[in-house]
């Protein structure tokens, strides 16, 4: 049976906690967690954020399908909002 993940990057307006419930709600086994501002940000994540992840990923029975290092809001460039390659 195939099991499909749903990335984090649809849910910037939502913590990664509200969005791991969201997913694991409609169904997914795995999440592609965003490197990026507001979920995952390597350079601004603190253990508690780590913990927090962990949490959700245990409280909503999902599995890191992959971790999405593409987009790049943090360092946001106003003449280009989004998609810049990330520097991770």
């Amino acid at each position: 049976m195939m099991q499909l993940a749903f990335s984090t990057n649809a849910y910037l307006k939502f913590s990664f906690a509200e969005a791991a419930r969201r997913l694991a709600e409609i169904g997914y086994a795995g999440i592609e967690i965003m490197a990026d501002v507001p979920h995952a940000w390597p350079a601004c994540l603190l253990e508690e954020q780590k913990q927090g992840i962990r949490r959700a990923l245990a409280e909503n029975r999902l599995a890191i399908s992959n971790i999405n290092a593409f987009r790049m809001n943090a360092l946001s460039d106003p003449r280009q909002r989004c998609w810049h390659p990330s520097c991770i």
